[in-house]
């Protein structure tokens, strides 16, 4: 059984900076009748300072150009709002304005963004948009928020560059624990980059809820190492979903790479991909490189991708890489899927053993250029019902087929699929 653990340091550089930051003198009293109203930069930095603690109320009352950032505190920018000893616990209203500009340059530390951690009941970051942000951090970094253990951000964007180690994410890093909610989200514009965990919306997903949000086609995310995803590098959840949400971005990665997420063991409804992924290792798929189950359900339902895939290794496919869950009227429609290793499917590379396809179906072109190639899966151990293929089907190696390549050739269990392509 695994389990995440995301690193909270206590960064001592921190504390000075947020103690002595001069700020403004800001109107209101912190209440949610009254709160504080943040108008320019030096009132941006003084919460958390002085009286203006971060189990307060703050409203941002007009658009803030941060480009001051990126001389401060010797060239590392601006210092996050929260972090592990004294997270943000409050309420930061943005009423639809920008924050733009946002330099942060901490490579050695975790919990970066404009927030760092966000962690309380109650705690709530709403309607802001973070523009042309430059934040650099090692684990757990996102353009508004390092990571988020509870709380709710909702209708908040961002567009820049952001860049970690693990879980690395266009806006939040991660999104950990019960009853977290992302909704209404977006990124655009936006480069991420990271070793494990990189996703375009959050890095990492556990025990949360995200709803309506999305990536757009000007989003590039790339992962060097594992769980790479348009919208989230991982879904890991016993009581979390993701629904109502899509990605547009361009993916690429090494091991578990999928459009939408790389690894899944929650539930995924009503989602789909339209981004192009390409994947070096094995596990790759157009919505989530591997769909499976552990302390999760590993469900995915009424979902769809239309972007083309590439993989190099094995388990390459148009929906999931490799399938231990359940997919239910799901398809896959891109053009094409181009694999250099075993088992590629035009819906799912390999189903194993306890793996449930049914209602599902793809229409598009499988090559390979090794063994076990099939038009909707590559090999199957598990169920498949109520599914067909109509695509073309070709192959340098052998174990080639319509349906299932090894399906052709023996009888493992039930399957109830037509076929209504061409083998090549």
């Amino acid at each position: 059984m695994r389990r995440f653990v995301l690193l909270i340091l206590v960064i001592s550089a921190y504390m000075p900076d947020c103690i002595s930051a001069s700020g403004g003198i800001l109107p209101g009293n912190g209440t949610t009748a009254s709160p504080y109203l943040v108008e320019d930069y030096a009132d941006l930095k003084t919460i958390g300072t002085g009286g203006y603690t971060l189990d307060k109320v703050y409203s941002l009352s007009a658009d803030i150009d941060a480009s001051a950032s990126t001389t401060e505190d010797s060239d590392s920018g601006f210092v996050p709002i929260g972090y592990s000893v004294i997270p943000f616990t409050g309420i930061f209203l943005g009423n639809n304005h920008v924050i733009s500009n946002l330099y942060i340059h901490h490579a050695n530390t975790d919990d970066v963004g404009l927030f760092g951690i966000l962690s309380g009941s109650g705690v709530t970051i709403s309607d802001l948009g973070v523009t042309n942000a430059n934040i650099t951090g090692h684990n757990a970094v996102g353009a508004l928020v390092g990571v988020i253990l509870s709380g709710e951000v909702s209708n908040c964007y961002s567009s820049g560059q952001v860049t970690g180690i693990k879980y690395t994410g266009g806006l939040t890093g991660g999104v950990y624990g019960i009853g977290c909610l992302l909704s209404n989200c977006y990124t655009t514009s936006m480069t991420v980059q990271g070793e494990s965990y990189t996703g375009g919306l959050t890095g990492i997903s556990s025990l949360s809820t995200i709803t309506n949000c999305y990536t757009t086609s000007s989003v590039t995310v790339t992962g060097t190492l594992e769980y790479t995803g348009g919208l989230a590098g991982s879904h890991y959840a016993l009581d979390g979903s993701i629904t109502g949400s899509n990605s547009a971005a361009t993916v690429s990665g090494v091991t578990a790479v999928g459009g939408l997420v790389g690894e899944n063991n929650g539930v995924i409804s009503n989602c789909y991909n339209t981004g192009t992924v390409t994947g070096s290792g094995q596990k790759v798929g157009g919505l989530v490189g591997d769909n499976f189950i552990s302390d999760g359900p590993g469900k995915i339902n009424n979902s769809y991708n239309t972007g083309n895939v590439t993989g190099t290794n094995q388990f390459t496919a148009g929906f999931a890489g490799k399938n231990t869950g359940t997919i239910k009227s799901c398809y896959n429609s891109c053009d094409s899927v181009k694999a250099g290793g075993l088992y590629s499917g035009g819906l799912v590379g390999y189903n194993y053993a306890g793996g449930t396809i049914d209602s599902s179906h793809n229409t598009a072109a499988v090559s390979s250029s090794a063994d076990d190639a099939g038009g909707l899966a590559g090999d199957n151990y598990g169920d498949i019902t109520n599914c067909y293929t109509n695509c073309s089907v070709s192959s340098q190696g052998s174990s080639i087929g319509g349906l299932d390549a090894i399906k052709l050739v023996s009888s493992i269990l039930t399957v109830q699929v037509v076929y209504l392509g061409t083998i090549i």
